[in-house]
């Protein structure tokens, strides 16, 4: 039978840091696991560059990837699948624009209070970031993000989460058997986990 691990991790050393989540200890996991493919926050094209010329300086996923991720699937021969999927140009939408300088300001002090609660809470979990708990906390802050604009939120989390998921069942379904972890950034977990369940997956969650 077919195991799907699910990995959050965090993407910036600031944050691991603050999290006590260190890149050392993503390693561990990822090891535990012990996965025979693994999917990642990359995009195709951008792996694509990187597999014709190592030495690609371009983005290729978030900093845990270089760092960590891609070394170790190329020192274990580990198959990475690239399944993230979007837009430059969407990166620099912001859910707050449309609102007046105050608006902005409020808006910015509450997210800043929420992201405070999640990460306090987070500290707490034996893998930062990989827990139900936290996965409600980060669910409640991204309702929240809809509320506050929702034609933002619908182009740069559901239209991305729904191709990233799309790209993860393709993989499974061409490598039944096997288990399958995928790495993504903490705050998608929830999201991800209710897909898998949606589709019945023997799903690991917390890994190890």
């Amino acid at each position: 039978m077919t195991l799907v691990g699910l990995l959050g991790t965090l993407h910036t050393d600031e944050t691991r840091s603050w999290a006590k989540y260190p890149l050392s200890l993503m390693r561990e996991k990822i090891l535990e696991f012990k996965p025979e493919i693994i999917c990642g926050e990359v995009r195709p094209e951008d792996w694509n560059e990187y597999q014709k010329n190592k030495t690609y300086s371009g983005y290729l996923g978030p900093s845990e990837y270089r760092q960590t991720i891609i070394p170790l699937c190329e020192e274990y021969g580990i198959p990475f699948w690239p399944i993230d999927d979007f837009l430059d140009e969407h990166v620099k939408l912001d859910h707050f624009a449309p609102y007046s300088k105050e608006e902005q300001e409020r808006l910015s002090s509450e997210l800043m209070n929420r992201y405070e609660e999640i990460f306090e809470k987070a500290k707490r979990d034996p893998i930062p970031f990989n827990s139900y708990q936290l996965n409600q906390l980060i669910e409640e802050k991204q309702e929240w993000l809809r509320k506050v604009n929702p034609e933002v939120q619908q182009i740069i989390w559901d239209e991305r989460n729904k191709k990233m998921i799309k790209n993860i069942r393709k993989v499974i379904e061409e490598n039944e058997g096997k288990s399958i972890l995928v790495t993504i950034g903490a705050e998608h977990g929830y999201v991800f986990l209710k897909a898998f369940q949606e589709f019945r997956w023997n799903v690991e969650f917390p890994i190890g």
